[in-house]
């Protein structure tokens, strides 16, 4: 006796509030969806930029993107990458001195 398979309503994205599309993003282990969801739909950069830290810290290696926007955990190919860790704390700390003004 196996477990069933999600019904489609549930895993379609469309059907999903955000919260819950990050909560099944996070479960299934696609971290840089879980990400993208936090810094689109949360009122502030707090929860992304802090489950970035922590993923990092925890050896996530999904944190590096190439340019295109491809995850590169592996970090050995040529081009621009980007430490999605790192901007998150910037724009969350960016947005933490707009809000001191």
């Amino acid at each position: 006796m196996g477990i069933a398979p999600p019904s489609p309503s549930i895993s379609s994205p469309k059907s999903l509030r955000p919260l819950d599309s990050i909560i099944c993003s996070l479960m299934e282990t696609e971290i840089l969806a879980a990400l993208k969801e936090l810094s689109s739909n949360w009122p502030d950069w707090w929860l992304a930029a802090h489950l970035a830290d922590l993923l990092h810290h925890a050896g996530c290696p999904d944190l590096i993107l190439k340019q295109d926007g491809k995850a590169d955990g592996k970090n050995k190919r040529e081009g621009t990458k980007v430490d999605l860790r790192e901007y998150l704390l910037v724009d969350y700390g960016n947005s933490l001195f707009e809000r001191g003004r």
